[in-house]
């Protein structure tokens, strides 16, 4: 039984060092490990704000272009318009025509009944 216990001191022992050595190798590593991390989180950041920026500039683009769109959509409807009232400004100057038109035939009619009944009375 004392072997035993010699062994498991010596395995303890083991696994003290072993544990020891990767303290110091971890010790000594940690302040470059800690560079890196801090120039990764740096990295990191400036992309999030590089993103960050860029969908600002996406979602003002965007709003700029359905802006555009809306104006477009509206000077076409606004053409349909101004195509609509030129219509009937066309009509209306022909029914303003027809209807000079009619007067004059109806003052000439009665220029003509005038005569004709002038020369009958006569």
């Amino acid at each position: 039984m004392p072997r035993s216990r010699f062994a498991k001191r010596s395995r303890l022992s083991e696994l003290q060092g072993q544990i020891q050595g990767w303290m110091e190798q971890r010790r000594d590593e940690s302040p470059a490990r800690t560079e890196k991390d801090n120039e990764s989180w740096a990295y990191l950041m400036s992309l999030l704000s590089s993103i960050q920026e860029r969908v600002g500039a996406l979602s003002r683009d965007r709003a700029s272009a359905e802006a555009g769109l809306q104006a477009r959509e509206l000077l076409e409807e606004l053409e349909q318009e101004m195509q609509s009232l030129r219509g009937i400004s066309e009509e209306i100057a022909m029914l303003q025509w027809r209807l000079r038109r009619s007067l004059h035939e109806r003052q000439s009619n009665l220029s003509v009944l005038r005569t004709h009944t002038s020369n009958g009375a006569s």
